[in-house]
């Protein structure tokens, strides 16, 4: 028994040297998003705990200007569009819900058709006010497509050469797989190519050679790919035929094009570049036709996904097929967030309605109205903010309102922020400490990244090239190939690295020194290396972080990229945007959508009309892209905008001429067009400046959903945390206080088993705050409450133990007898006391997270480990070191573990005598 006691303590004594180095070692965490802590202040020092501040946000919402403007003549979105961001309203959203104009364009439509044609397109929508047409002479192309390679093709070109045991298995259309082929030699593998190449043009043949103790091998045929109408658009853009239409044949398989009148040569001349720009093609046919222009003014607006409706209503009436290449409205709504006040009077004189008409047209008629802050509105902005900070992952985050149209944002802990910085030149790590030092941080953190490559940067290494020559290389580099960035030379000359602000080639460099003489030996040119750093500084201001760059720069050369992340900096820009993404319906006007500048957008509806919006978002998170593995956001819609999405790209897929794009806060991220119907309701939205942090935060910003109402910051501070240095000063002192009292009260009444519990709250202490660092557990109020409660539990079994003891003694028994019992009577009570604890933790965790109340959920993490702790503390370490104690002399008092124990002492010292 004694040696089984003394193994248990000595575990006993590591656990807590084992937790003291871990305490020692490490910062346990405050609210924040896995911040490094300092350990400032006395408390700090010994407990590890830092007691910094974090940061007050104050954001004031705003009024946004709702703007009904009718024009005395239809205006294109794009007119609209560019006169709005003329007037320095970029992130306006406009929306026209009809539009009155349309231009068409219907090819072979024969002028005695016209009046039948106009009549059903009545039919079909509404009264025509106004009818203009004329007819234009175009070249009609008709493009003849080869039937695209088949397993039955495929597999007679094989037989032709003796390969009918291959086993052929189509990959996609224009990819397939060969198993079981049997090695061939140089003469049967070009005739298998020739085979394949007169079935489809053929891309590429590759063999793998058999693996080990294989004696067959594989192989992969890629055909060149089908041609799509997006193809025909591209070679016809690239022979300089912009802006012209392409469509499918009615049985989908074959293309026919309208361009520009041409003469005989031109059309010659367009079939064979045809030929070499597309594969595939069996045929070219060109033809001298005349189409009809009609620009239609309807008596009523009418929706754009009605125009396509009828369009290809009069298609299967027998008509041509026309398409509409241009739409105007005349009435508008625009939706202006940053509309000042004083600029929003629905007078003649105002200067908002002003420039309007000046950079549009004249107006029938104007009204304004700001949307009012009402309590809704502010509800759903403190939910929004709350879901975009608690995904982002900062601790208990306070947001709350603070007046009638303010909003008090406070961030425990977030006062650290990351700069990515990038030199243009090396820069050694001790060089930037010495920059950074002179800004008195309270803690700052380097960690250098990847060397990388700087654009047109050489380092050139020219043995004999002395220090008083380095000036005038670098002039004559100036003067010979252009101004430079940066110049470096080493000390001890023979070396120097230049940066120019153009690309240069290395030709260009070395014949540059060449003039100079320095060609025997040739110098020895490299690619130029800078120097990346993440530095981890507390919070800074905008001021301070413009200091801090121009310091930088000034000591350590040209600086290619900045970039400030994390802390109040990344915070701000994840809940001051509004994040509403809208998509729109887009036709190109002046040519295929990859290349246009004049465009018309229309809201993206499906059958029956419905918008789809950012609201239909289910899901949005950050990924890579499949094929070139930059950043971007992936996005689910829910079962209406799934529906929406797929009605949408269904009407049109296929054409280049028309796009869907993705519109954040008024900005154009990207308008892809749809090549075939998208039925899964997913995709993803890339942009050209997304970096992998810009994707996440956009990512927040989406699935927690827009703000209902744009937001202004108006002002900002570092503060002392949310939890305030005094009150988890003040919590931790109550603490204290109350683990101390617990103590001296049981020494008091229970004398030794006190002492023993006493120690063994220390001990559980130690082990309790290296388990938190351990995890880590952010420690805040409510973990806090939920260690301290978990401190009267530990007290409890304690009590219980020693309250069965002090029976047992009375009893009669001896003091190692009296232990034993006790602790088996007390065990079920701690058990079932201990069990409903956890229940309750179970719950409130449960609760916590569905109703995303993260105090509730720290508060049952903390208790629950705490309870778990408190439960090895009682039932391994007091029951051990009572029984090490009762093998000593103290054992043989027995007053000093009961006061009832005292006869029973005298009586044992008696009867030893």
């Amino acid at each position: 028994m004694r040696r089984r006691n003394l193994r248990i303590f000595l575990g006993i004594c590591i656990l807590v040297l084992v937790s003291g180095l871990i305490i020692g070692n490490q910062d346990i965490d405050l609210p924040g998003e896995s911040l490094d802590r300092g350990g400032s202040g006395p408390l700090g020092l010994v407990l590890g705990l830092d007691l910094r501040g974090g940061a007050h946000l104050v954001y004031e919402a705003q009024n946004p200007a709702r703007i009904s403007a009718t024009f005395t003549e239809p205006l294109s979105e794009d007119e609209v569009r560019k006169a709005l961001r003329s007037m320095g309203h970029p992130r306006s959203t406009l929306t026209s819900f009809a539009s009155e104009r349309f231009a068409l364009d219907v090819p072979e439509l024969e002028p005695a058709q016209v009046n039948d044609y106009l009549s059903e397109m009545e039919a079909e929508l509404a009264d025509l006010e106004k009818v203009e047409q004329r007819r234009e002479q175009r070249t009609r192309i008709e493009l003849a497509v080869k039937n695209g390679p088949t397993e039955e093709s495929i597999t007679e070109a094989l037989s032709a050469q003796e390969l009918s045991d291959v086993t052929l298995i189509g990959v996609s259309p224009n990819v397939f797989l060969l198993e079981n082929v049997p090695e061939l030699d140089e003469l049967k593998l070009i005739a298998l190519r020739e085979n394949l190449d007169e079935i489809y043009p053929l891309g590429q043949l590759q063999l793998a050679p058999p693996g080990e103790g294989e004696k067959l091998q594989r192989a992969i045929i890629f055909f060149e790919p089908l041609p799509t109408v997006a193809d025909v658009q591209g070679a016809l853009s690239n022979l300089g035929h912009t802006g012209s239409s392409v469509e499918k044949t009615m049985d989908g398989k074959n293309f026919y094009a309208t361009v520009k009148v041409l003469g005989d040569e031109e059309r010659e001349d367009l079939k064979t570049n045809l030929q070499g720009e597309l594969t595939g093609v069996e045929s070219i046919r060109t033809r001298l036709i005349e189409t009809s222009l009609l620009d239609l003014i309807f008596t009523i607006g009418q929706d754009r996904g009605e125009m396509e409706s009828a369009l290809m209503a009069l298609t299967n009436l027998g008509f041509p097929r026309g398409q509409a290449t241009d739409f105007k409205s005349q009435s508008y709504s625009i939706l202006i967030p940053d509309l000042e006040e004083g600029e929003d009077s629905a007078t003649d004189e105002t200067d908002f309605q002003k420039l309007l008409v000046q950079n549009t047209a004249p107006l029938q008629s104007f009204s304004l109205i700001r949307e009012e802050t009402t309590d809704e509105r502010m509800e759903g902005v403190i939910d929004t903010i709350e879901r975009r900070v608690n995904a982002f992952g900062i601790t208990e985050p306070s947001v709350q309102r603070f007046g009638e149209k303010r909003v008090l944002v406070q961030l425990p802990g977030a006062s650290d922020a990351n700069i990515e910085v990038t030199f243009i030149r090396p820069v050694s790590e001790f060089s930037l400490k010495e920059v950074l030092d002179a800004f008195d941080f309270m803690k700052v953190e380097i960690t250098k990244l990847d060397i990388p490559n700087i654009a047109n940067s050489f380092n050139v290494t020219i043995p004999d090239l002395p220090v008083e020559d380095i000036q005038e290389v670098q002039e004559h580099l100036a003067v010979a190939i252009g101004p430079m960035r940066d110049f470096m030379s080493s000390e001890s000359g023979g070396q120097f690295q230049v940066t120019f602000e153009s690309p240069v080639a290395f030709t260009e460099l070395k014949d540059a020194l060449g003039e100079m003489g320095y060609t025997n030996p040739e110098p020895i040119i490299v690619l130029g290396t800078g120097s990346t750093f993440r530095i981890r500084t507390p919070m800074l201001g905008a001021e301070d972080q413009l200091r801090l760059r121009n310091k930088m720069e000034s000591s350590l050369g040209f600086i290619l990229a900045y970039n400030v992340t994390g802390g109040v900096e990344e915070a701000k820009r994840l809940i001051g945007a509004t994040a509403r993404l809208e998509l729109k319906e887009r036709t190109c006007l002046d040519g295929p959508c990859g290349n246009a500048t004049q465009f018309s957008d229309s809201d993206a509806v499906g059958r029956s009309g419905e918008a789809l919006t950012g609201d239909n978002l289910n899901r949005a998170y950050a990924g890579t892209h499949p094929t070139t593995g930059l950043p971007i956001v992936n996005f689910v819609f829910d079962g209406d905008g799934t529906r929406i999405f797929r009605d949408l790209t269904t009407r049109i897929a296929g054409d280049p001429n028309r796009c869907v794009a993705h519109v954040l806060d008024g900005e154009d991220l990207i308008c892809p067009v749809v090549q075939r119907p998208i039925v899964s309701g997913s995709g993803f939205v890339e942009g050209p400046d997304f970096t992998f942090d810009r994707v996440r935060g956009l990512s927040i910003q989406l699935e927690s959903g827009s703000l209902p109402i744009s937001l202004e910051l108006v002002r900002e501070s570092t503060v002392d945390a949310l939890l305030g240095d005094e009150s988890l000063k003040a919590s931790l002192k109550a603490g204290i206080l109350g683990l101390g009292l617990v103590m001296l009260f049981m020494i008091m009444y229970y004398r030794m088993p006190g002492i023993v519990a006493a120690v063994a709250l220390v001990i559980y202490a130690v082990v309790i705050l290296a388990v938190f660092k351990m995890i880590p557990v952010t420690l805040t109020l409510s973990g806090l409450a939920g260690v301290i409660l978990s401190i009267g539990m530990a007290v409890d079994a304690n009590i219980l133990i020693f309250e069965r003891l002090k029976e047992e003694l009375r009893a009669g028994r001896s003091l190692l007898s009296a232990m034993e019992i006790g602790f088996r009577r007390a065990w079920p009570a701690i058990r079932d006391s201990n069990i409903s604890t956890f229940i309750t933790c179970g719950i409130l965790f449960f609760f916590g997270r569905e109703l995303g109340e993260p105090r509730i959920t720290g508060f049952a993490i903390t208790l629950a480990i705490g309870v778990g702790l408190s439960m090895f503390s009682a039932l391994m370490i007091s029951r051990n070191l009572l029984q090490l104690l009762s093998f000593t002399g103290l054992g043989r008092n027995l007053h000093l573990f009961s006061p009832e124990g005292d006869r029973r002492s005298s009586e044992v010292l008696g009867g030893e005598k």
